[in-house]
Order: structure tokens, then C-alpha cells, then sequence
């Protein structure tokens, strides 16, 4: 109880600081000339918002040489080509490497055998990326803060929590040319600072990071961002003045900091701080894409009005360069509600009308070449039934593919290819939703989601469907239906597209996919857990090759990855990997289970 109370209060306080009508004179992304025009400035603010600022914010064993000559294996599931995201399991072919709990293992995907782990202590570790012979490790490493560590002039009674925690953000570079001889290249720690997104162009690894500030960083001197570089040694380095910006979004105490690191060379990292933060991204070969949710205060009618501000950062030599702002009603879904193309930025969102009990549901289309302002080129409203919401969105080219959902599951497809004449050309309506969209061909689309049906007008999901579509006509068809029954199942896919696995076989006209589900009976330790390889052909159908499980009532056993490797199919757990052969209908041949004592392994 006590706890829930102070989340809401919290949050409360975030709203009021994030947009409590505050007038400033930010008018771009003006660089601060010196250190003591930084502090000028932040404590100005502090001292206009006394009651709602940062003081609301107390600290919270064979032949072990790479051969990547072969490319017969899944990629990650990335939104975008050429852009690769972080990910929990990743192979090149030759190994599989696995980040379980606290530890990432390398595997020999020939015969199952452990070849390397890396322990980490008081961590999560928040992602892999694979580039030629580095393999990276991003960790949220975190202290635990107890009363002795809060801000000394808040109130115990509020703010005395057991759980408040110091998060930092460690980058690990590793060299796996030779898995005989793993070796720690460099690593990069930014303390205090939270990771939320990353992405990778080339050897480029970019980090988007959330730095808080505290009112002691006013009092002590420290509200400047720092990182490590075991490069350069030990001590903290500051980022300098003229490296910290101020943008119009988001004139409030807080960082968002931008990383440009080079994983394959010595080079100094490109580092920015903006003051302001910032939930999702989306990121092209040339430019990067941050929302702001954003709150004004209307004095006059009491009321605020809630918006979404877009930044947009240009991928440049020296790192990520701030270029325009734009401001649109309503909220993104996630990652997938945006898009560019051909120098159009093109978003999805859903806005709560209250005033009208319903959503408005739209299609924005800025223009994305533009310096300062990012400039509506257009808007299409009304798209889904009253009382629908955004489930589900993929953008293809110069079209759109926007699934809504209250009662019945509406695919939208929507033709973008003239922005500034947008028109929703057709839809297909069934029953469910699907809450992830996944091309396969020009022709087909491949919709993840959820079953469900309504009863006196209250619609419950019943079960996982996994779908198959012609998106050829103005109206997307339905082609085939595969259903996984149960009130309580889902699959994971739903909020982890990286569970979803693909593996192209163009030469033999299909397509593999993989998806994890968990399914529950009519009780809650009525459970079991497994993943479905399907054969999308290109010829318009869709069979059922093989479910798969790990054959244990453990939910830490779940299946959240799977790879394809020539002939193999993998099966990835926290705890282990499984081999199958594809051609002898998935036969088992092979399992390792990771030790829980994981320094055995270590070398």
C-alpha cells in the first residue's frame, strides 16, 4: 500500500514537472558556452519549480577460431535494414551467444558445448549486438539506496524507500575472433544514467540514455554527465559544457544523453546531452527519432493538454546532431508506429478524447529534411470503429498497415505514397487483433495476436492466433488461421518482437517462422510452454511444422528465442538450448543446460 502510493504520487509530480505551464525562452538547440552558464541556468529552473522539480527525485573445446563464412542462419528480427537492435540471443553461424540472468555464455552451435561465459554481479543485462569479431555486452548495473543515501531535506515519511536504486549503464566490448582466448577490449560506464534504447550502424553503437538529477547535483557540483573509458582509466570524465544543448521539447531538469561509440576502433566516443528525456525511438540509416510525452498547463481552463514532441537527430561523423522538432497529437504504440521514407516521417498514434469517451486514431506525415521544425505535411483522422484503440502497426514503402481493436480486429491498409494526400484504401475485419504485423513476401504479412470474443458486450481474449494475409488488393485477405486456445495464453511477441524468428528461404519459395506461446488451462498452474515453427509458402499457405518444448513446468524454462542454423533449429531459454534437425520432423538430438554456478565456465 505504501509503496503503490507512492507511485502514484510520483507520477503525479512527473506530470506537473514535465509541463506545468512553464514559459522559457528555449528556442533551439543552443550549445551552454561554460560551465558556470550550465549551472546558471539549471538552478534557475530549480528555483521556478521549488515544490515539483528535481527534489522530487531523490537517487534513485574444438577448434575454437570464429569461421563466419557461412550466412545460412536467422538474423535478429530488426524493424529497420542496416540498423541493428539489441537482442538476448544472437549467432553468427558458428556460435550462439546467450545472455541468461547475470551471465552471457557462448555456445558452439555444433555440438552444444559452453566455450566462454562472462559473470556479471548486481546487474541486468540489456542486450547483445554482434559486429564481425566483437561481441558487445550493454549491462544495467545498480546500487541499492537506503535511507542514508536520500536527499537529507525530503520528507522520510515520503520518500524513506528501501527500493530506490543508483542505475548505470556498462558497455563491454569483447574480441571473439578466437573463442580459445576471449578478451576484453574496452569498456565504457556512465554512471547514473539509464538506458531506455540503443542501435547499431556498421561498428556504430548508439546508446539513448535518461540522466536524472537530484538537488544535490546542484548543491555538490555534479549535475554534469560523466562516463568511464578503461581506455583512458579509471577517473571519471566529464562531458564538457559545450556538449550539453537545450532544445524546445523539453525545458526540464533532466539529461537525455546521446552515445556514439565505435566498436571496432580506439576512437573517443561522441557524446551530447539535451536537456530533456525521452520513451520511444525509432532510428534510420540517417537519422535518429526520440518522443517526448509532453503535458501543458492550461491556467485559464485548468485543463492540460497532452501532446507528443518528435525530435529528430541526423547520424553524423561526430555522432548524433540535433535538427527539428515537431509536435503531434497523441501517443505512438511503440517502435513500429514510425517510420521514414523518402525523407518523409510518417507516425501512428492514438489519443483518449475524454471529453468524447473515445480514441481518435491518426496517421501523421512530417517532413523529415527540414532544419528547426518538422513540418506537417498532412494527417489522416478517423482511421478505426468508435472505441477502438492502436494494436498494431507496419509501415511497407509507400504504404500502411494499421490494425485497431475493441470488439473485432479492423486491418487497415492505407496508401502514404502521395504525403500529402493520404487515403485509407481498404480493410479486413475478423475477429481478434493482431499486435504484431511481419512481412514476408510483397505479397504476404503475417499477423501475431490474440483471439477473442465478447459477451454482453465485454470482449475477453481467449487464446493466441497466429495469421496469414494477401496484401495484394486494396482490401488485405485473410489466407489462413492458426489458433492456440486458452483465456489466459499469450504469446510474448505481443511486447517482444525479437521473439518473433524468422528464416528465409528464398530459393525454395518460403519462409520459417517461429513464435513462443504459453498457454494456461482453466487454472494458473495449469501451464505449459512451448514454440510453433510454421512453413509460410509463397504460393499463399501456411503449415504447421513442429511444437516444440522444453518440457518443464519451470516459467524460468520458457522459451523466449529460437535460431535456425543451416538444418538445425535452436530452442533458447534463461537457463538452456536445445538442437533439433528441421528435416527429420525436429527431432531432438542435442540440449545444454547452463551451469548455475556460471564461473566454472569462465576463462
Amino acid at each position: 500500500m505504501k509503496k503503490g502510493l507512492f507511485l502514484i504520487i510520483a507520477l503525479l509530480m512527473i506530470l506537473v514537472m514535465v509541463g506545468c505551464g512553464r514559459s522559457t525562452d528555449i528556442s533551439g538547440p543552443d550549445a551552454f558556452r561554460d560551465y558556470d552558464e550550465l549551472a546558471s541556468y539549471l538552478r534557475e529552473m530549480n528555483e521556478d519549480d521549488a515544490s515539483f522539480g528535481i527534489n522530487a527525485y531523490p537517487e534513485a573445446g574444438t577448434d575454437t577460431t570464429t569461421d563466419r563464412s557461412s550466412d545460412d542462419y536467422s538474423k535478429s528480427n530488426d524493424q529497420v535494414e542496416g540498423v541493428n537492435e539489441a537482442d538476448r540471443v544472437l549467432t553468427d553461424g558458428t556460435y550462439i551467444y546467450v545472455s541468461a540472468y547475470q551471465a552471457v555464455h557462448i555456445v558452439n552451435a555444433a555440438d552444444l558445448s559452453i566455450v566462454y561465459t562472462k559473470d556479471y554481479e548486481n546487474a541486468h543485462i540489456q542486450g547483445l549486438y554482434l559486429q564481425d569479431d566483437r561481441l558487445v555486452v550493454i549491462v544495467n548495473t545498480y546500487t541499492a539506496m537506503d535511507n542514508d543515501d536520500a536527499d537529507p531535506r525530503q520528507d522520510d515519511s515520503v520518500y524513506d524507500y528501501y527500493w530506490w536504486r543508483s542505475d548505470n549503464t556498462h558497455v563491454d566490448i569483447f574480441d571473439v575472433s578466437s573463442t580459445d582466448d576471449v578478451i576484453l577490449d574496452r569498456s565504457l560506464v556512465f554512471p547514473r544514467h539509464r538506458l531506455f534504447d540503443s542501435r547499431m550502424i556498421g561498428g556504430r553503437l548508439f546508446l539513448m540514455m535518461n540522466r536524472y538529477l537530484s538537488a544535490a547535483d546542484l548543491d555538490n557540483d555534479t549535475f554534469l554527465p560523466t562516463y568511464r573509458d578503461s581506455l583512458v582509466g579509471d577517473e571519471e570524465i566529464r562531458l564538457d559544457p559545450g556538449d550539453v544543448h537545450k532544445i524546445p521539447a523539453a525545458d526540464y531538469l533532466h539529461y537525455l544523453v546521446l552515445a556514439d561509440v565505435d566498436v571496432t576502433d580506439d576512437a573517443d566516443p561522441n557524446i551530447k546531452a539535451y536537456l530533456g528525456s525521452a520513451s520511444e525511438v525509432y532510428m534510420s540509416t540517417s537519422n535518429l527519432y526520440v518522443t517526448v510525452p509532453t503535458w501543458t498547463y492550461d491556467e485559464s481552463e485548468e485543463t492540460y493538454d497532452r501532446y507528443t514532441a518528435l525530435l529528430r537527430f541526423s547520424v553524423e561523423d561526430e555522432g548524433l546532431i540535433y535538427q527539428a522538432q515537431g509536435n503531434i497529437d497523441g501517443h505512438p504504440l511503440n517502435q513500429f508506429s514510425m517510420d521514414e521514407h523518402d525523407g518523409v516521417f510518417r507516425i501512428a498514434t492514438s489519443e483518449w478524447l475524454y471529453e468524447d469517451d473515445d480514441y481518435a486514431n491518426r496517421v501523421y506525415l512530417l517532413d523529415a529534411t527540414t532544419n528547426e521544425t518538422m513540418e506537417e505535411l498532412s494527417v489522416l483522422e478517423d482511421i478505426g470503429e468508435p472505441g477502438e484503440r492502436i494494436y498494431a502497426v507496419r509501415f511497407k514503402a509507400g504504404f500502411a498497415y494499421v490494425v485497431t481493436f475493441e470488439q473485432v480486429d479492423p486491418m487497415y491498409k492505407l496508401d502514404l505514397s502521395d504525403p500529402g494526400n493520404p487515403e485509407i484504401l481498404g480493410e479486413l475485419h475478423e475477429e481478434g487483433v493482431s499486435d504484431y504485423l511481419h512481412d514476408i513476401t510483397d505479397d504476404l504479412m503475417v499477423g501475431v495476436g490474440r483471439t477473442a470474443e465478447t459477451v454482453d458486450g465485454v470482449t475477453r481474449f481467449t487464446g493466441v492466433k497466429i495469421a496469414l494475409y494477401d496484401t495484394t488488393g486494396n482490401d488485405p485477405a485473410s489466407l489462413d488461421t492458426f489458433i492456440v486456445e486458452g483465456q489466459y495464453s499469450y504469446t510474448p511477441v505481443v511486447y517482444d518482437h525479437k521473439a518473433f524468428v524468422y528464416f528465409e528461404r528464398p530459393a525454395e519459395n518460403k519462409t520459417y517462422i517461429a513464435v513462443p506461446v504459453v498457454t494456461y488451462g482453466n487454472y494458473w498452474d495449469d501451464y505449459s510452454q512451448g514454440i510453433y515453427v510454421f512453413e509460410i509458402n509463397y504460393d499463399g499457405t501456411m503449415d504447421l511444422l513442429a511444437h516444440v518444448s522444453h518440457e518443464t513446468e519451470t516459467y524460468y524454462d520458457s522459451i523466449d528465442r529460437s535460431l535456425f542454423i543451416g538444418g538445425e533449429f535452436y530452442t533458447v531459454s534463461r537457463r538452456q538450448v536445445r538442437q533439433y534437425v528441421i528435416d527429420d520432423g525436429f527431432t531432438h538430438t542435442d540440449t545444454v543446460v547452463f551451469p548455475d554456478d556460471d564461473t566454472e565456465n569462465e576463462k
